[in-house]
């Protein structure tokens, strides 16, 4: 059986690279908070596109931590979608809040790894699928300065 910890080794590195974010941005800046959404936009892909379908196989029975979780990611998306066109005087409270749910999404994941069946969780496979899909967006980022977006770009056509 595969060990699970160059997987949650990546997370945490992928998660403490968000809170990095969430430390030096500044309402103030001039720098807008696309690196942050970024960080938040990167770590709800892994988790869709990976995590959740892993771990949705490793059980038989429902799981509504899971679930719960599932909704966190919709939900930090959101919330980081306003920034944008939020005023700068309510940007803090937004970044505020996204950084305080994230840290307890955070907490929420590494319990539903902790909880996951061992036996069922192709945790090597896992760490390299997240490793291939990390260097894809960097890449993407370099070019276009963000991740595609797979449901937005017409099937069959390159996108943007």
């Amino acid at each position: 059986m595969a060990s699970r910890r160059p997987l949650l080794a990546l997370l945490q590195d992928l998660q403490q690279a968000l809170e990095d974010c969430f430390e030096t941005w500044r309402p103030a800046s001039r720098a807008g908070p696309e690196r942050l959404q970024l960080g938040v936009e990167l770590l709800c892909k892994l988790e869709e596109q990976l995590l959740y379908p892993a771990l949705k196989r490793s059980r038989d029975a429902a799981w509504p931590a899971l679930t719960e979780a599932m909704g966190d990611v919709e939900r930090l998306r959101e919330l980081s979608r306003r920034i944008d066109g939020a005023e700068a005087s309510h940007r803090a409270l937004l970044v505020g809040t996204l950084e305080g749910m994230a840290r307890l999404h955070f907490e929420a994941l590494q319990a539903l790894l902790r909880d996951a069946d061992p036996a069922g969780m192709p945790w090597a496979a896992l760490e390299h699928e997240m490793r291939a899909l990390l260097r894809r967006w960097r890449a993407e980022i370099q070019q276009h300065g963000e991740i595609e977006d797979e449901d937005g770009d017409p099937v069959g056509q390159p996108p943007r």
